[in-house]
């Protein structure tokens, strides 16, 4: 798949993308972002396959455009500072988020294995027309930088893929975690490890089923009597009804803030 070569004064900017594609309102573009912290590493015992007069960013510019190359989707790649876009079109009826994630991580792991260059990408909400594409850009970078919060490697990231756990990473960690002992203090109080993580896991089944014994059973496979023992077990270590709205609230946030606890820490 052949996309444009851009002069790198081009690539330096999104408003180069008014003279250099024309957004129709039957296409739609999704706009994707990447960022590297981990130097590109030199070619061992040759010159440069370009020459010796290319830089190190227009290196990794060429080699990232030839191996995202094999995506189904036909692409626009530029630079922002230090940040490589690109700018997808997709069908107007949509796209498969979850199998275009997918392929991207699987490039990213190729393209480290490659060269060594470490990536991460933030996608950002489809788009009709060029403010709607600088919008995209904007998601893709908040949803990239979220992902740097919770600390992780080479991943893909999207702004349609965020959930109530992106709130809370403008709490202090502090609060967040007052918050999830207070909660939850009954159940962290159990000295047993394996008790307190399969009562947890329950805890969690349970409302990820809306609450459904015989789907939380299925769901932990074990048997419904099982079930039914670890949440009353719950309910009175944590002194609530576990289906009382307040409180079921309050546990389901507390479930969630849990991984981002583990994160911070």
């Amino acid at each position: 798949m052949a996309t444009a070569k851009y002069p790198v004064e081009q690539k330096q900017s999104l408003a180069y993308l008014n003279k250099s594609i024309k957004l129709m309102t039957e296409t739609k573009f999704l706009l994707q972002t990447m960022k590297h912290f981990q130097r590109f590493p030199k070619y061992e015992g040759s010159t440069s396959p370009k020459g010796d007069n290319i830089t190190e960013q227009e290196e990794q510019y060429e080699h990232i455009k030839r191996l995202f190359g094999v995506l189904e989707h036909s692409f626009v790649m530029f630079t922002k500072h230090d940040t490589y876009c690109l700018l997808l079109s997709i069908p107007e009826s949509g796209w498969d988020e979850a199998k275009l994630t997918e392929q991207l991580s699987g490039l990213l792991r190729e393209l480290h294995h490659e060269t060594g260059l470490s990536l991460s990408i933030g996608i950002g909400k489809p788009a009709t027309n060029v403010l709607g594409v600088r919008h995209s850009y904007t998601e893709a970078v908040n949803a990239m930088q979220f992902g740097y919060w919770l600390k992780r490697k080479q991943f893909v990231q999207s702004y349609q893929a965020k959930d109530i756990g992106y709130l809370f990473h403008m709490l202090p960690h502090n609060e967040l975690k007052q918050f999830y002992e207070a909660t939850l203090n009954g159940l962290l109080q159990v000295t047993d490890e394996h008790e307190k993580k399969e009562l947890l896991r329950t805890l969690n089944a349970f409302y990820d089923t809306q609450c459904q014994l015989v789907k939380t059973s299925k769901q932990l496979f074990v048997h419904r009597n099982t079930v039914v023992y670890r949440l009353e077990k719950c309910e009175k270590l944590l002194g609530v009804k576990l289906k009382d709205p307040a409180e079921s609230l309050r546990i389901r946030i507390a479930i969630a803030i849990e991984p981002l606890l583990l994160q911070k820490d």
